[in-house]
């Protein structure tokens, strides 16, 4: 039989059958309900209590057996010494709820990354249960979940559907996770993690009993063991992700991260270890990113060194050490996850989708246990202006990546529409985060957005990163919405496709207002303001406006709709060939040049390929074939032996190797085209050359400066078409003129028929012809990339 183990719990709690942090005289739980707290008496005669410190060696992979304990040693403590102890504690825990008790104001994420010393720690986890016990009724009335402020800037979310949630105890909530996310890794289990596990592998199962250690034993370890470049390197590679990654993708607040990034070197010049420097692997995966974007060959005479690919490798392996040591993703912070996004989604490629589709699964995953999918401004924990800010542009981030994810690998989002409520990011100068005249800008943009309104006013305080940033992310939930058309369990209709296309239609208008609101010149010359920048915005949002219309031509070529529907095609084809024409610009003008690592790195024209090539199959004699070849064959001309369009400057090509299936996908893109340029008699084997596109380029993008930002393109784009195709079923069966290719008229007299769409659905139910697919060639990209 087992002795029942003796309760040190106060008689309240034990009647309760709660958990006591045994605080004397008073209880945290009896102080805060004013019940009476009382323990029971000690056990009689003196004991000694013993403290083992223990230290692991052997390797992981050994036996279970061979691991021992190296050296053990043994303090004993008198039952008087633990009782002086005891009551310092109880003085010093007095004194901290008496000035707990003197500020009432709501606590706050610091914008500080440096976290108070261990003995506050200590102190605070106690005082902070009194302080969250009243966060219960507000957590259950507002339905946001219970966001867990930890030092350091650790955040833990954890929603109303949390199995720790059914006690309606904060205070047990926040006692549980705080015993969770206590520490980091053991350092033996660190040292010996080999690299083959990645950055967010788990560990192996702790099989042996000295590798079982409580979470609330281990001890961090400091950051002071990671190697960063030196002080005129690290300067270059950290300007480089200023201009050439930040405007991208802005995941931080700069000025903010540059005091870190300074705090750095001065604890480096006063000997001191940068520990408490939360931020430390995103300034380590900010060196990595801005290795990337040295890696354009034009570059070379401003690399700061000479073997840019040896120092990218090194950079990425000391942030991934950071990010282990940090304990990342069980200890998360949202400087961690922006570093996780950093490194994971550098050589993100839409040809391999698969293999980057578990790393944003992971972020996912993260981004809602630190709360990002919850706007800051629906928990009780004050969040700082510039803090709250950066949490939103994380999530959002997110959020457009699961989307491109789902884009390029044809399966569904990973992050439900209905399950998060952040705001939009904003659109102000970073230097103007928090101020009162930013904080009135913000307000009453988001007012405008709530509303409906997704154009901007012009205002003084927008920046061109902010205008092209929020263009992005309204890119992004629109295409969400169609994706969600897309994988849903009922079949497309006919007033599915007609919302599709009218929501296609107005934002490309928006985005073309946005494009506008971009001075073309950048007169401030900032990294958020600056002439190349502010170009590449005004493109590229125009270009985004053009991208999204292969969406309707599934449903229209593998269904037999109507010939109404039918003359729809040759307006997305036109749509893609623009998008193709402006997508060349990207990839060749060189004033581009440090933005190339995402448009065409990360970036490719896979479905305005596909379908540009399988409309000239199928329809070889019409007029949109011409600029349908000639854009086709300026695309290709820009792609790498290997597969992939690559980026071009100075004569030199930018490397872009694919290894997980991606160059098979070329080749079945190839193979199509030698098979249609066969068909409508056309040579394959004629090609243009790089040399030849890039003078192209640089035609239009001369004119494109002379004109204040207006793109002069070659493809004819249609007239707006909205509700021509509701009105009319049947259209003309000729074809359309030559040189614009609009919608054709309809028949004067024709009537609509109202049930006569509802036995044209887009469905995959039987009666409908197949889609002509080589699916041979399908099977070798796909068994490809499983070799």
């Amino acid at each position: 039989m087992s002795r029942p183990r003796a309760s040190h719990a106060c008689r309240e709690c034990r009647r309760k059958k709660l958990r006591c942090d045994l605080v004397k005289p008073s209880c945290t739980r009896c102080a805060s309900s004013g019940s009476p707290c009382v323990y029971n008496g000690g056990s009689s005669g003196s004991r000694d209590f013993q403290f083992v410190q223990t230290t692991f060696h052997g390797s992981l992979g050994q036996s279970s057996g061979a691991a021992s304990i190296a050296s053990t040693e043994e303090v004993a403590l008198s039952t008087a010494r633990l009782r002086t102890l005891e009551e310092k504690l109880e003085n010093l825990t007095a004194q901290v709820q008496a000035l707990q008790g003197r500020n009432s104001a709501p606590s706050s994420v610091p914008a500080s990354s440096e976290p108070p010393t261990d003995v506050a720690n200590d102190i605070m986890k106690r005082v902070r249960t009194t302080e969250s016990a009243a966060s219960v009724e507000a957590m259950r009335e507002s339905g946001a979940g219970h966001l867990l402020v930890q030092p350091g800037g650790r955040l833990r979310y954890v929603s109303r559907g949390h199995w720790a949630a059914m006690c309606e105890e904060a205070g047990e909530i926040e006692m549980l996770l705080r015993g969770q996310t206590r520490n980091d890794l053991p350092d033996a289990q660190k040292q010996t993690l080999p690299s083959s596990y990645g950055a967010v592998a788990a560990a192996p199962p702790a099989w042996d009993k000295a590798q079982r250690v409580p979470s609330k034993f281990r001890q961090p370890s400091p950051l002071h063991t990671l190697q960063i470049p030196d002080r005129s390197r690290a300067d270059a590679l950290f300007d480089a992700y200023i201009s050439g990654f930040h405007p991208v993708v802005p995941l931080t607040h700069i000025p903010t991260l540059q005091r870190d990034y300074e705090l750095v070197w001065d604890l480096h010049l006063s000997g001191g270890a940068p520990s408490g420097i939360q931020t430390m692997p995103l300034i380590l995966a900010a060196f990595y990113a801005g290795a990337v974007v040295y890696h354009h060959p034009s570059l070379q005479n401003t690399r700061p060194d000479t073997d840019i690919e040896r120092v990218a490798t090194e950079t990425r392996h000391e942030a991934i050490s950071a990010l282990h040591i940090a304990n990342f993703p069980r200890v998360p912070t949202v400087a961690g996850l922006a570093a996780y996004l950093i490194l994971q989604g550098m050589w993100m490629r839409d040809e391999e989708p698969l293999a980057t589709s578990g790393d944003f699964g992971v972020a996912v995953r993260v981004a809602q246990m630190l709360g990002l999918h919850k706007d800051p401004s629906r928990f009780k924990t004050t969040v700082a202006p510039i803090q709250a800010e950066i949490q939103r542009r994380v999530w959002w981030h997110v959020f457009h990546c699961d989307v491109l994810v789902a884009v390029a690998s044809g399966l569904p989002p990973l992050i439900e529409r209905n399950s998060w409520d952040t705001m939009m990011v904003s659109d102000l100068y970073e230097d103007r985060f928090g101020t009162m005249e930013g904080l009135q800008h913000d307000e009453e943009s988001r007012a405008r957005y709530l509303q409906g309104a997704n154009v901007p006013d012009a205002s003084p305080l927008a920046s061109p990163l902010g205008i092209w940033l929020q263009g992005k992310f309204q890119d992004a939930l629109l295409v969400r919405k169609l994706l969600d058309k897309a994988f849903h369990e009922d079949q497309m209709t006919i007033q599915d496709m007609v919302s599709a296309r009218n929501d296609l239609q107005l934002l490309r208008r928006q985005l073309r207002s946005r494009s506008q609101l971009i001075p073309i010149d950048g007169s401030d010359n900032t990294y958020e303001n600056n002439p190349q920048f502010n170009m590449w915005a005004k493109v590229l949002l125009t270009t985004l406006g053009d991208k999204n219309w292969w969406f309707l031509h599934t449903p229209l070529l593998h269904r037999s709709i109507t010939q109404a529907w039918q003359s729809l095609i040759p307006n997305l084809q036109l749509y893609c060939c623009a998008f193709l024409e402006q997508y060349i610009i990207l990839c060749c003008a060189q004033d581009f040049i440090r933005f190339h690592w995402s448009w065409p790195g990360n970036h490719q024209p896979l479905h305005a390929l596909m379908l540009v090539l399988k409309e000239v199959e199928r329809n070889p004699a019409g007029a949109e074939v011409e600029i349908s070849c000639t854009v086709i064959d300026q695309t290709m001309a820009l792609c790498a032996p290997e597969g992939g369009i690559t980026a071009s400057g100075n004569g030199a090509m930018m490397q872009r190797p694919l290894t997980d299936g991606g160059a098979e996908a070329w080749d079945l893109i190839r193979r199509l085209r030698a098979r249609v340029w066969t068909k409508i008699g056309r040579d394959p084997d004629v090609v243009l050359t790089r040399d030849d596109v890039e003078s192209i380029v640089a035609q239009k993008l001369q004119a494109f400066k002379a004109s204040g930002g207006i793109l002069d393109l070659r493809t004819p784009l249609p007239n707006d078409m909205t509700g021509q195709f509701e009105q009319h079923a049947a259209l003309s069966t000729t074809s359309p003129q030559t040189g614009t290719s609009f919608f054709a008229s309809p028949l004067p007299g024709a009537a609509v028929d109202p049930c006569q769409f509802d036995h044209y659905t887009f469905g995959l139910g039987g009666g409908r012809p197949t889609p002509n697919i080589n699916w041979e060639d399908w099977d070798q990209v796909f068994n490809a990339g499983y070799d």
